[in-house]
């Protein structure tokens, strides 16, 4: 760990200060929100490149990713990190399968009624047939 820590660039985390400090807070909030305009006035604020902004919020995305996944209970798979001993390979647990949903009904009442009686829908005059075979 001390080897990471002397390893990190100061001028990345200066830079990565200056992207987040030229966001709007609904922006550092919500980063969906950032279109292509956007993403160049965060760039041309900071003095970086719209490249970097994109990396940053790539970045973020996948770290709120594995930190939702750890708050499960869950245990990301980042390569490069080795698991404490006893940690993973278990048995996964089981998703709970929602209950069946029952198949919506139609708005018109016509249709609504055949498909409770089980009928086909009858078309009138020049559509009769299509569907009967």
């Amino acid at each position: 760990m001390k080897s990471q820590i002397e390893n990190i660039d100061e001028k990345e985390l200066d830079r990565t200060a200056a992207i987040i400090r030229s966001m709007t807070p609904a922006e550092r909030t919500d980063p969906k929100i950032l279109n292509a305009s956007r993403r160049l006035r965060i760039a041309n604020g900071s003095g970086t490149r719209v490249n970097d902004v994109n990396n940053l919020v790539d970045r973020f995305s996948l770290a709120a990713k594995m930190f939702k996944q750890v708050a499960k209970g869950g245990v990301p798979n980042v390569p490069g990190v080795p698991l404490p001993p006893g940690v993973g390979g278990g048995k996964k647990l089981k998703q709970q399968q929602p209950p069946n949903k029952k198949k919506s009904k139609s708005g018109n009442p016509a249709k609504r009624a055949a498909e409770e009686s089980g009928e086909s829908l009858r078309l009138p005059g020049q559509f009769k047939g299509l569907l009967d075979k």
